[in-house]
C-alpha cells in the first residue's frame, strides 16, 4: 500500500514539474505569458500555440485530480525552477486571458477552455487549503503593454474593448493564483518580464 501511494505521489509530481518545465525554459521563470508569446514569435512557431492551450488545459486538470485527491502534493516544490506550480498556472491563464483579449479566432476557443480549466484548479485548490483572497487590482497601463508587444510579435491586434476584458478575466482569477503563491512561498508570475512595466522608451527600443 505504501509503495503503491509513493509510485503515485511520484508520478503526480513527475507530470506536473513536467510541465513547469516546458514553460519556464520557453518563457522564463519565473514564467510569464507575454514572453512566452514573443518567444513562439521570434521562433517562428506561433502554429505550435494551439497544443500549448490543449496541453496547458490537460496539465491543469491532472494538477486538480491529484492534487485535490492528495493534498500533501499542494507543498512539494519543484526541483529543477524556482517557480512553483502556481506561477506555471498563472503563466497559463494570462496567455489564455491575453489570447481572448485580441484578434485570434483560431486560438479563441482553445483559450477559453484553458481558462476555463484553470481557473476551477485555481478555485478548488483554494478552497482545499481555506485561503484568504485579496482583490487588488491590476495597473491598466501594464495590461495596455501586454496587449502592444503582443501586436508587435505578430499576434492579432486588441478587440474593442480588449482592454477591458483583459483587466475583467484577470480580475476574477489572478487574486486566487497569487493567494496559492503566498501560501506556499513560492514567486508569482510576473505580467511582464522582470516584474515591472516598461517605459515608452524601452517598448520603442522593441519595435
Amino acid at each position: 500500500m505504501a509503495v503503491t501511494y509513493l509510485l503515485q505521489v511520484q508520478t503526480s509530481i513527475g507530470r506536473r514539474d513536467s510541465g513547469i518545465l516546458k514553460i519556464t525554459t520557453a518563457s522564463g521563470d519565473p514564467p510569464s505569458a507575454i514572453a512566452l508569446l514573443e518567444r513562439y514569435a521570434s521562433l517562428g512557431c506561433k502554429d505550435e500555440l494551439e497544443q500549448v492551450l490543449v496541453k496547458g488545459r490537460d496539465w491543469c486538470a491532472e494538477v486538480l485530480q491529484s492534487h485535490a485527491s492528495h493534498p500533501l502534493l499542494i507543498y512539494f516544490r519543484s526541483l529543477e525552477t524556482r517557480a512553483g506550480w502556481p506561477a506555471t498556472l498563472a503563466a497559463l491563464l494570462d496567455l489564455a486571458a491575453v489570447i481572448e483579449a485580441i484578434d485570434e479566432p483560431k486560438l479563441r476557443g482553445k483559450a477559453i477552455l484553458l481558462r476555463e480549466e484553470g481557473t476551477n484548479l485555481a478555485d478548488e485548490l483554494s478552497k482545499l487549503l481555506r485561503l484568504d483572497i485579496d482583490r487588488p487590482t491590476t495597473d491598466r497601463e501594464v495590461l495596455q503593454q501586454i496587449l502592444e508587444r503582443a501586436a508587435r510579435a505578430g499576434y492579432g491586434t486588441p478587440k474593442p474593448h480588449g482592454l477591458e476584458r483583459l483587466a475583467s478575466l484577470r480580475k476574477r482569477y489572478a487574486p486566487t493564483v497569487e493567494a496559492l503563491s503566498r501560501h506556499l512561498g513560492s514567486p508569482p508570475a510576473p505580467l511582464l518580464p522582470n516584474d515591472r512595466g516598461l517605459s515608452r522608451e524601452e517598448l520603442a527600443q522593441l519595435t
